[in-house]
């Protein structure tokens, strides 16, 4: 499941994040392909790689809101999301984080 891998199915990328085993042998052989088209690829952040489920929860609760599913305006431009059995809204000026898992 996403966000439960053991760690000797994950790979440690440049970035300090890491990637399941196989997307990061996928992922630098990209990388190398695209250098030698002089082009440079860069995960710049540990997060913007593998996320265990409690760091994907704490990205998605800061993102997002907790609301009353009764009082949901249908014309709002707002995201709005299922998880866990509640609704939840994306705060304003926030970018869109998957549900964790």
């Amino acid at each position: 499941m996403n966000g439960r891998l053991p760690a000797d199915k994950l790979k440690q990328l440049h970035c300090g994040g890491y990637l399941y085993v196989d997307a990061a042998r996928s992922w630098l052989a990209m990388v190398r392909a695209a250098l030698e088209d002089g082009i440079f690829l860069n995960l710049n952040f540990a997060i913007d790689a593998y996320r265990t489920v409690a760091a994907q929860l704490k990205r998605f609760k800061r993102r997002f809101e907790e609301i009353d599913a009764t009082k949901i305006d249908p014309d709002a431009s707002q995201i709005q999301v299922e998880f866990n059995g509640k609704t939840w809204q994306l705060k304003d000026g926030q970018k869109y984080a998957e549900i964790p898992g």
